[in-house]
């Protein structure tokens, strides 16, 4: 007798049976279950986190469209300056969390759109920082003579929301580009 006889690798055909099938398929089975219940999950995950991703950036953006309506309140008081400091930093705060998600959105989703709405709404806020500014500086002693150079009618428009004026501008672009970032967001609510 030699060696190798007595040393089966595989079953040879007389010795397999219907249970050793039968084991075989039900591990197969649950070796594909347990693959498609990763693939589900992944999806899942996948999903649950363009939401969420939607939904804060959809809030920051309601939130950003309220404060920067807070901070074109034509009411000053006293001191202008405090005032809309603090109004400026309530502004921020939505500002951020907008922009942040429009970042995770140029990673995720489309990287151009995403960046074309973060450019747009940074040069809306940063006309009404301008407008704040130059608001502040015309009222310093030192620039009285030059206040209305510093301070222009078209910055006037930006800096406050006047329901007099037959059409507020600024309101209409902040208004487009939070239209604009809706439409964006609610797409990827929608395919979840």
């Amino acid at each position: 007798m030699r060696h190798h006889d007595h040393i089966y690798l595989l079953p040879q055909p007389a010795d397999v049976n219907i249970v050793s099938v039968l084991t075989l398929l039900v591990a197969m089975g649950a070796l594909a279950t347990a693959i498609y219940g990763l693939s589900t999950w992944k999806k899942q995950l996948k999903g649950t986190h363009h939401y969420e991703l939607a939904k804060r950036m959809l809030v920051a953006a309601y939130e950003l469209r309220y404060e920067v309506k807070s901070t074109r309140s034509p009411f000053v008081p006293a001191d202008a300056a405090s005032a809309y400091q603090q109004r400026w930093n309530s502004l921020l705060k939505p500002a951020r969390v907008l922009k942040s998600s429009l970042f995770e959105a140029e990673i995720v989703w489309d990287k151009e759109k995403a960046k074309k709405l973060g450019s747009d709404m940074d040069k809306l806020l940063g006309e009404l920082s301008v407008a704040i500014e130059m608001y502040l500086m015309s009222k310093q002693d030192q620039y009285r003579d030059t206040a209305s150079e510093l301070f222009t009618v078209e910055q006037a428009y930006v800096l406050y929301s006047n329901r007099q004026q037959p059409e507020d501008q600024y309101a209409k672009k902040v208004d487009k580009i939070i239209s604009k970032i809706e439409e964006f967001a609610t797409q990827y609510l929608k395919k979840t």
